[in-house]
């Protein structure tokens, strides 16, 4: 498409946000507290045919929410792929805990992971209600959506994102994407040059 280097690095990476793991401090807005902990930038996620990166985003658990140690072992499980594990866990927590936004964004998380962008979207939406100023929530929801082909719905999440934070970089870069397969080439270049702006150390795929 005649974009140079640092573009081709960003385009085609899909970020999949919300997987908090430690109170500890997020790095930028919008980008991955605890990542390193998920393998959040070397993860691959499948949410559709091409090859995906991810990002993780924090997501404030309710008061009397999940336990950190729970949310430790999630991640631990995380790290170690156990995807099919992390769905029954998760499953468990939303049952334990429906009103925490921390066991519905773990469980869309891994079926995103899985590809399974479809059953993503209920949870998503249950993340969301809980916590609607979540930017990486309405970015996983474009994320599935855009998975399914559903390409306007997922641009209006997108945007939703956005909205509530400029600098969602992985917002920004799910953006580019769905602009790119809309053949809006020089929208998505925009969009890959702003990612880029904000987090030009992102991998090249």
């Amino acid at each position: 498409y005649g974009m140079p280097g640092p573009l081709v690095a960003a385009r085609n990476r899909a970020m999949l946000a919300g997987i908090p793991v430690q109170p500890a401090p997020v790095l930028s807005r919008g980008a991955d507290g605890g990542a390193t902990r998920l393998g959040g930038r070397r993860a691959a996620a499948t949410a559709n045919s091409r090859g995906r990166r991810m990002r993780t985003e924090r997501t404030p658990a309710a008061a009397g929410g999940v336990e950190q140690a729970e949310k430790q072992a999630v991640a631990a499980l995380f790290q170690e792929g156990r995807l099919g594990e992390i769905v029954e866990r998760a499953t468990r927590l939303t049952v334990l805990h429906p009103g925490d936004a921390y066991g519905w964004t773990v469980l869309s998380a891994a079926m995103l992971r899985q590809g399974r962008n479809e059953q993503a979207i209920s949870p998503l939406r249950r993340a969301l209600d809980i916590a609607p100023q979540q930017a990486g929530l309405h970015s996983n929801l474009g994320l599935a959506l855009f998975g399914l082909g559903r390409t306007e719905e997922a641009m209006a999440c997108f945007d939703r994102a956005l909205g509530i934070d400029p600098e969602a970089v992985g917002a920004r870069n799910n953006r580019g994407n769905a602009l790119e397969s809309r053949g809006q080439l020089e929208e998505a270049r925009q969009e890959y040059e702003a990612s880029l702006a904000i987090a030009p150390d992102q991998p090249r795929t």
